[in-house]
């Protein structure tokens, strides 16, 4: 029994190592990844460690953020679904003011790229799955807020991503007018 429990306590100690190993070599490349820009550049921003703000696109730990937030989707039913995506959409949008105003506008515009294309997948699937009216109207409402805030904030993008910006909103004014027809 003494010799089961030894090796127990052998065999789950190297696994931990394992684990601990595989964590250290994650995080290593996920510091070491390249950030790609909406327009398929490279981007010059690096990622950052640091504490006691939010997690931010430039942070070492924001692609674990990502991958928990696509687990989340991925695992959710369809109506959650939407309500995360526009969650996700709304947070992506602050998160690329918060920063511009550090100065960081590649990853800003690759952050609100991000944003819209969520609103546009929330606003598809309503579509798709013939959404409850008052659904299609908070999707409608979310892309009006959404465009109103965009807007604002195209000029101080870094001119390469502007049009795919610009795009992105037309193609959400065109979902919205479609999904305001579907509710009347």
């Amino acid at each position: 029994m003494v010799v089961l429990s030894t090796f127990m306590k052998t065999r789950l100690l190297l696994s931990s190592l394992a684990f601990f190993f595989a964590i250290g070599i994650l995080l290593t490349s996920l510091a070491s990844a390249g950030q790609v820009s909406s327009n398929g550049d490279k981007s010059v921003d690096a990622h950052e460690l640091y504490f006691n703000k939010e997690i931010l696109p430039d942070h070492m730990l924001y692609p674990a953020l990502m991958v928990a937030d696509r687990i989340k989707l991925e695992t959710a039913s369809t109506n959650d679904r939407i309500f995360l995506e526009l969650q996700y959409s709304n947070s992506r949008l602050e998160m690329s003011q918060q920063l511009l105003a550090e100065n960081k506008k590649d990853i800003a515009a690759s952050t609100l790229t991000k944003s819209l294309k969520y609103l546009q997948e929330a606003a598809l699937e309503a579509q798709q799955h013939k959404s409850p009216d008052s659904v299609k109207t908070l999707i409608v409402r979310a892309i009006e807020y959404n465009n109103k805030e965009v807007t604002k904030i195209i000029p101080e993008l870094p001119e390469v991503d502007r049009s795919s910006i610009q795009q992105l909103l037309d193609e959400n004014k065109v979902i919205s007018t479609s999904l305001t027809n579907q509710s009347n």
